[in-house]
């Protein structure tokens, strides 16, 4: 696509380890984000206790910025809070954006789906 302002959601929230693949949705996580056309980003990203450093169920802010080459269909996010989605790079195509964070001992797979 040319652009990809608009909002997002996510879709698809896979954790894959050695053990087999979770599906994060369904243990609660969740992902609401507004791109801009100006470049700015917000939203927040919703991690379940059990996958949360803290112990505790956490609200993350994905308030910030973003970057998209039309050319090469990859998008890459900078904002304060400390998550995967700024370590990936995700792709476009349609009104989808699919990334995979690589871990090392794990990896997570998502898809973000515009409605706009």
């Amino acid at each position: 696509p040319a652009t990809i302002d608009g909002t997002y959601s996510a879709t698809i929230v896979t954790l894959t380890e050695a053990g087999g693949s979770t599906d994060l949705i369904a243990e609660g996580a969740a992902i609401s984000l507004v791109l801009t056309p100006g470049g700015a980003t917000t939203g927040t990203m919703t991690v379940p206790a059990a996958y949360s450093e803290s112990g505790e169920e956490e609200i993350l802010s994905l308030n910030g910025t973003y970057t998209y080459d039309d050319a090469t269909g990859i998008a890459t996010f900078a904002h304060a809070a400390d998550t995967f989605i700024r370590d990936t790079e995700w792709h476009a195509k349609g009104t989808l954006l699919t990334g995979t964070f690589d871990g090392g001992t794990y990896s997570i797979s998502v898809t973000l789906e515009s409605g706009t």
